[in-house]
């Protein structure tokens, strides 16, 4: 019990230490974790420099981050608030590569363009429990996978649920219900009011890189926006979203404190 003690206080040092330039940084001990979203409205790439077992944040200090771009053009990743991350928002231009002086270049996949097929049908609707939702999606897609994600909003926090979905299904069927039980599930609370909800389709790779960069998240994705009117919406029950002809997707639907949002 003393040993544990005595190790919490140096624990709690190590990971709150400053950030350390990028040239002093042992290559063995460089992690590089890089983080690309593409979508029809935009392209953003983030990528975050950390040393060690603890994450101590690095910073570029006089190197540069630069993202070459299938047009030609390059750009240069800025800082963000946070230390030891940098990131770029741009137009929907397909990424080729990032270039880290000093350390090297990694070369992204070629990810093929995402568009849903029928979410003019639902965006900037109000659903309710009972309504359908119906996607189409590209066929001979080269992703590795394929998720739908339900991100809403209940007050000034954000939930996330995902389901992961069969890389060869071409539609996507869900009742605007179940979809909130991912979410409700992910925020371990039952959303109560009429709820600002993203569905997306997110397909995503996994290149093999060499250290220090590792893909945190290369996707390319769609959404669309709407509402869901939860009110008076309780029950318990197994549920299955059908994502194609053949498959379904079960999950068990659980019993959650209501959460009011407003």
């Amino acid at each position: 019990m003393r040993q544990l003690i005595c190790l919490f206080p140096i624990i709690t040092i190590l990971s709150g230490c400053a950030s350390i330039d990028l040239a002093s940084v042992e290559p063995d001990k460089l992690k590089a974790d890089v983080t690309l979203v593409q979508s029809p409205q935009e392209t953003q790439l983030d990528l975050h420099l950390a040393r060690g077992l603890f994450n101590q944040p690095v910073r570029l200090g006089e190197e540069t981050a630069v993202a070459q771009f299938t047009d030609g053009h390059q750009e240069t990743l800025v800082a963000a608030r946070e230390s030891g991350r940098y990131g770029l928002r741009s137009d929907p231009i397909t990424l080729q590569s990032l270039t880290l002086s000093s350390v090297g270049t990694i070369s992204f996949p070629d990810m093929t363009p995402l568009r849903l097929g029928g979410k003019a049908a639902i965006a900037d609707q109000r659903l309710y429990k009972d309504d359908l939702i119906s996607l189409t999606l590209p066929v001979n897609s080269a992703a590795d996978e394929r998720y739908l994600v339900a991100t809403a909003r209940c007050g000034g926090q954000q939930y996330i649920g995902e389901q992961r979905l069969d890389i060869d299904s071409d539609q996507v069927t869900i009742r605007a219900g179940q979809m909130m039980d991912l979410v409700n599930n992910a925020a371990q609370a039952d959303l109560n009011g009429i709820i600002p909800v993203e569905l997306a389709i997110e397909e995503r790779y996994q290149p093999n890189w060499a250290a220090p960069f590792e893909a945190t998240k290369l996707a390319r994705r769609d959404a669309t926006q709407f509402t869901v009117d939860t009110s008076g919406f309780r029950f318990q029950a197994k549920v299955q979203i059908q994502v194609s002809n053949q498959l379904f997707l079960g999950f068990q639907n659980q019993s959650w404190p209501v959460k009011y949002c407003f």
